[in-house]
């Protein structure tokens, strides 16, 4: 593997974790709006 190649490869990681992340918040996210909605019908 050439410079190039790895600095394409760290870029493309970098990009993918950054996708991951908000998409882990996301689903965070979605996971807090439905236990405070489940909480507030049972409640």
């Amino acid at each position: 593997m050439t410079r190039s190649d790895l600095a394409e490869l760290r870029r493309d990681l970098a990009a993918m974790e950054a996708r991951l992340t908000w998409r882990m918040a996301l689903i965070a996210g979605t996971a807090a709006v439905f236990v405070t909605a489940l909480d507030r019908l049972l409640a």
